[in-house]
C-alpha cells in the first residue's frame, strides 16, 4: 500500500448511493479488506450516516412502490400456475426491508471497523469563513456544481 498517501479515508453518501448501497460490490469489498487488514482507516460521520439511512428509506420505498405497481399491472400473472412467478406476488413489508437494509449498511460499517465522527462541535463561523474566503476545502474557479455541500467542510473540519 505504499501507493496511498493517507491512510484515512472518508466516503460520502454518494460513493454508497450511487452503488445502489449494494456493499457487495468489488471496491466497496476491497475497501473492507484494506480495513481489515489495517491497511486504510475508514471514518464517516453522523452525517453521513443521517444521509445514508434518508437515500436507504427512499429507495426501499420507490423499490416496494415499483414492486406494489408490477403486481397491480400484472395481476393476470398471478392466476398462472408457476412457482417461479408466485414470489413476485408475496406480501412486502416495506418497515422490516428498510430496518434490514439498514442493518446490512451498519454491519459492513462495523466490519471495516469505522470510526464514527461526530459533527456536533464544528463551529458554522469558521466553515462560512473558508467558504467566503474560498480556503480549503473551498476553492476559486469552481463551478457550483463542483463545490462541495454545507456538510463536506464540516466533516474536513471536524
Amino acid at each position: 500500500m505504499s501507493q496511498l498517501r493517507t491512510q484515512n479515508v472518508f466516503l460520502d453518501t454518494q460513493v454508497y448511493f450511487a452503488s445502489g448501497f449494494n456493499l457487495r460490490k468489488k471496491t466497496l469489498m476491497r475497501l473492507k479488506e484494506l480495513c481489515q487488514e489495517k491497511s486504510v482507516k475508514l471514518y464517516v460521520t453522523d452525517i453521513v450516516k443521517s444521509e445514508c439511512r434518508s437515500h436507504l428509506r427512499e429507495a426501499v420505498k420507490k423499490a416496494t412502490d415499483g414492486v406494489r405497481a408490477f403486481q397491480r399491472h400484472g395481476v393476470i400473472l398471478k392466476n398462472v400456475n408457476s412457482d417461479n412467478l408466485t414470489p413476485l406476488f408475496a406480501e412486502l413489508e416495506e418497515d422490516s426491508i428498510q430496518q434490514q437494509a439498514w442493518s446490512q449498511f451498519e454491519d459492513y460499517l462495523a466490519s471495516c471497523e469505522v470510526v464514527e465522527v461526530s459533527c456536533r462541535d464544528v463551529n458554522p463561523e469558521e466553515i462560512f469563513d473558508r467558504y467566503f474566503r474560498a480556503a480549503p476545502p473551498f476553492g476559486t474557479g469552481k463551478k457550483k456544481s463542483e463545490v462541495l455541500l454545507i456538510h463536506d467542510p464540516y466533516i474536513a473540519n471536524s
